[in-house]
């Protein structure tokens, strides 16, 4: 089926029919923004050029008192799953971007907001000042791309210069003021360095760059998006590192996470010819594995140890996990991941025996999952009490492999890269079938993670695992309710995935631009529209696009009164709802923007006639 795509249709039938005049306050906009220094929008955010054409930045983080005037206005939930740092680490509690757990004032950056939700901001406020005419139908906000953020950010190796350490007045960075009682002991500052803020400080609180842009450098990180790569820039409070104050990005997993000391700036695009950024539909990517014929540094364990390493494989996943022993009795550790919607489980040893699984726990906030076994002699591997203690970047690590999911034993060497307060990243590569199995950490002879995951990366992939040491809480969970909520969880992100494709892929009809053709009610909201338009007069057109309206809408609302029920889910699992949902309203958010150009369009046709 060919791939019908309705603003372009339809945006190229209006401007064959209609006259100039009918957006001339538009384009009085658009000449009005390109020449007009600052722009000032309708919440008191200023705009200036800041070395790319076409695009104007906000010379402020967002604040907090916008993000409440977007949060009034839609009812957007962004409350849930936020990471703060306290004496103990970086720890989930229960803070969230309008309590983070210090003192803000309105003029303060909004922190504790992920990715998602600041696309989910720009478009709310694209819309609203489009509907006000503040804004031309070409024009729009967004987050910046890394390549407008450098621009904007100068050449310098830091903000200040090239210096270091900073001198005094260079920004919000974790200096002696910095480490109260809620500080980690062991985390550093920047001695000798005070800025008089312990936390966030309001946005015009240091002096700007050249460009008239405050807190380029410090404050709170800044999300940027470049296609479908995600990465905060600028450092924050927090940071204190040469590393982390240049002008390199922050790794975060993924947009959906929401931390203590990350934030976002809005750019304005101006100019027709820019091009829009859309929400995030990527086709679905294979995941960063090392290929099979990648050379990697072999490591030994001891016969005992490997025999601790079991096999699962299940209906739709195969991975690893090992062995250990809990106050509670034996059991297995591995990711939730790996057995999430793979109801028929088989777990085997080495040696192909099989093993008896009783019960199973997930922790509250991680991808963990912990199986109780029936005991049968078998070797045990020790966990690390406190990773921080017994372990640092630079050691060696040992991943026991099952190559490609064949069963093959292949122990890869490497070296731990980073301790993070919930993830851990190391240089050894992942093959498919890793997934669950332990890192070992040859000094101390413990695990010290669970491999979890391989990321794509311009450069090259980075292997991520999960910490085991401070998990907040395990919960015990009913293997049948798990299945079915997950697998829940897997349709209606396939469904949220199809529907970002039909809006955002690209027209040019390639396969996997073209998974939304998967959706069964988008496949036929489109056949409908098709042959509701073909051969048709106005009238008939304007009654096909409401009727496309009313599916589309339909499909953005399945099962959200379900998903938004936290009781069908346990606690790991309602972090991954959450996630949903706010994915789920952004699109809905954009279906919107849609609809309304649409009509507006549609009606600008009707005047012509």
């Amino acid at each position: 089926m060919a791939k019908f795509k309705i603003v372009s249709a339809l945006f190229w039938l209006v401007l064959f029919f209609a006259f100039a005049g009918h957006f001339s306050r538009a384009e009085d906009v658009i000449s009005d923004l390109v020449v007009r220094q600052p722009w000032v929008n309708s919440l008191g955010e200023k705009f200036v050029p800041a070395g790319t054409d076409g695009i104007l930045f906000s010379v402020w983080d967002v604040r907090v008192k916008d993000f409440e005037t977007f949060v009034d206005t839609t009812y957007y939930d962004a409350t849930w799953g936020m990471t703060s740092i306290v004496k103990e680490g970086w720890i989930f509690k229960g803070d969230y971007w309008d309590s983070p757990g210090f003192t803000q004032t309105k003029d303060d950056p909004v922190v504790g907001v992920s990715g998602i939700d600041a696309v989910a901001f720009c478009q709310w406020l694209t819309k609203k000042e489009q509907a006000e005419g503040e804004l031309a139908p070409t024009q729009e906000y967004r987050l910046p791309t890394n390549e407008e953020w450098s621009r904007a950010a100068g050449t310098a190796t830091y903000p200040w210069g090239d210096q270091w350490p900073p001198p005094s007045g260079a920004g919000n960075y974790a200096g002696t003021e910095a480490r109260d009682a809620n500080w980690p002991v062991k985390r550093a500052i920047i001695n000798g360095y005070n800025d008089g803020y312990p936390r966030t400080s309001p946005v015009e609180s240091f002096a700007p760059n050249l460009y008239g842009l405050y807190d380029m450098g410090g404050n709170v990180w800044q999300w940027c998006k470049s296609g479908n790569n995600w990465a905060p820039r600028g450092g924050s409070w927090v940071s204190s590192s040469p590393s982390e104050i240049a002008r390199s990005g922050k790794a975060v997993p993924n947009p959906n996470d929401r931390v203590a000391d990350v934030g976002f700036r809005i750019v304005l695009v101006v100019s027709s010819q820019q091009n829009p950024v859309h929400l995030r539909f990527t086709p679905p990517p294979a995941p960063a594995f090392a290929s099979p014929d990648v050379t990697a540094p072999t490591a030994n364990l001891t016969a005992d140890q490997n025999q601790a390493v079991v096999r699962i494989k299940g209906d739709n996943a195969e991975g690893r996990g090992f062995l250990v022993k809990t106050t509670d009795g034996p059991a297995i550790l591995t990711t939730i991941h790996v057995i999430s919607d793979n109801p028929h489980l088989q777990i085997t040893t080495n040696t192909g025996a099989p093993v008896t699984a009783l019960s199973f726990k997930g922790a509250s906030d991680r991808d963990l999952a912990m199986i109780a076994i029936k005991d049968n002699h078998y070797s045990y591997l020790d966990l690390a009490a406190s990773i921080g203690d017994s372990a640092q970047p630079g050691d060696e690590v040992v991943i026991p492999g099952n190559s490609q999911g064949n069963g093959i034993e292949m122990n890869i060497g490497g070296k731990l890269l980073g301790i993070g307060p919930q993830r851990i990243e190391f240089s050894n590569p992942i093959y498919r079938g890793n997934s669950g199995g332990p890192i070992f950490h040859v000094k101390s002879g413990k695990v010290i993670g669970i491999v979890a995951e391989a990321v794509k990366t311009d450069s090259a992939p980075r292997y991520f695992g999960l910490r085991m040491d401070n998990v907040p809480k395990w919960e015990s969970y009913d293997w049948n309710r798990f299945q079915t909520e997950t697998l829940f969880l897997d349709q209606f992100d396939k469904r949220s995935r199809c529907l970002d494709c039909y809006l955002n892929a690209p027209s040019d009809n390639k396969p996997e631009d073209q998974v939304y053709l998967n959706d069964d009610k988008i496949a036929s909201a489109i056949n409908d529209f098709h042959s509701q338009t073909a051969d048709s007069d106005a009238s008939q057109r304007t009654d096909a696009l409401r009727e496309w309206q009313v599916n589309m809408n339909a499909v953005a609302d399945t099962d959200m009164d379900a998903i938004q029920n936290s009781s069908n889910f346990y606690g790991f699992d309602q972090q991954r709802a959450g996630n949903e949902i706010a994915y789920r309203k952004a699109l809905k958010a954009e279906l919107q923007t849609v609809s309304d150009n649409l009509m507006q369009l549609d009606s600008v046709l009707h005047s012509s006639n």
